[in-house]
């Protein structure tokens, strides 16, 4: 479905787009040894909340707005939001921002945004894999999290990682 960025209407969310287009997306900025897409990250998030007492939806759907505007790496959102601290205003971060708001309003998560323990699980994972999918110069971490750091990932291709997203999504809704 076609987006309009500005004021997304729920209308316009749907799982299958959700799905595929995180399954294929690369995580990384595409600068990963092996393809990892945020669909299967997305899934890894959602598992650890569910051993870590956070909420597994949240967990699957932590970066769906980028099924719309793409994996935009952390270091470009800190630039952009720096650049943007002089006109008091982030245009990426209101755009994100609306869209996770509208997509946890269509599947049903509490709070409008995503919750800052989700986010933690997140960091964790994102160092987890950063140390096991890139080309190095990536700092070890010591903080991470034992279950966080045998989590297994399965670099898998975009349309097994699609279906993982799919199955989750329907084993968190009781959905068949």
């Amino acid at each position: 479905h076609k987006i309009d960025f500005l004021l997304p209407d729920p209308r316009q969310i749907d799982i299958r787009d959700i799905s595929h287009g995180l399954a294929n997306i690369r995580r990384f900025a595409t600068h990963t040894t092996k393809f990892y897409s945020v669909a299967e990250h997305c899934v890894n998030v959602s598992n650890l909340c569910s051993l870590l007492g956070e909420d597994p939806m949240w967990g699957l759907f932590h970066d769906a707005e980028e099924a719309y505007t793409g994996d935009i790496s952390s270091p470009l959102k800190r630039a952009v939001t720096e650049l943007c601290k002089e006109a008091a205003v982030d245009p990426l971060r209101i755009v994100q921002d609306r869209l996770t708001l509208v997509i946890g309003a269509v599947f049903c998560l509490p709070g409008g945004k995503v919750p800052q323990g989700v986010k933690k699980i997140d960091r964790e994972l994102l160092a987890h894999e950063g140390l096991n999918l890139t080309y190095g110069n990536w700092p070890p971490s010591d903080s991470l999290l034992p279950t966080v750091a045998e989590v297994k990932l399965l670099c898998l291709p975009p349309a097994e990682a699609e279906a993982l997203f799919i199955q989750r999504y329907h084993e968190l809704t009781r959905r068949v």
